[in-house]
């Protein structure tokens, strides 16, 4: 299982309770169902950015054996669509899973292979500039690559 501590309730901390899931998932027009409320659990569950394989690897720790992957792919893709979450591409190619619950930006480690969070302002490139050009914009990501701190101080300790 996961080293992220679970809520009295059995959620994580910042999972959406049952009634705000259905909430999002009404904007949309979908239903909530007992998969999608397995799967958002295992999203939570799988830590930061997530494959779907590790979404899935956690329905199926927690008991869900009669989970499809299929059907995990097609939670996260309806999951995308209200807007509770949003897919994004490692330098690798891998595509993994993020919680849309704040406007940040993605830092990906060429060393250890680690992906973390940044926050950004949008005023450093203002997207609804797109918009008033006629561009409908639905997202807007900002990604970086190098190398992160913990990797640049053990290189610096070779190099001594």
């Amino acid at each position: 299982m996961s080293d992220i501590k679970v809520l009295e309730d059995g959620r994580y901390p910042g999972e959406p309770d049952v009634e705000t899931l259905r909430a999002h998932l009404k904007r949309v027009s979908l239903k909530l169902t007992p998969q999608r409320i397995v799967v958002m659990h295992a999203v939570y569950a799988a830590g930061k950015h997530p494959s779907a394989d590790r979404i899935y690897a956690m329905a199926k720790v927690d008991g869900h054996a009669g989970l499809s992957l299929t059907t995990v792919y097609n939670c996260l893709k309806n999951f995308e669509k209200a807007g509770l979450l949003r897919s994004f591409h490692r330098a690798d190619g891998s595509l993994c899973y993020d919680v849309a619950d704040h406007p940040h930006g993605h830092f990906h480690c060429k060393v250890c292979g680690k992906v973390y969070d940044f926050p950004f302002e949008h005023t450093v490139y203002e997207p609804l500039e797109l918009a008033t050009e006629g561009y409908a914009v639905d997202f807007f990501e900002i990604a970086a690559e190098g190398t992160c701190p913990h990797c640049l101080s053990r290189s610096e300790c070779r190099e001594a």
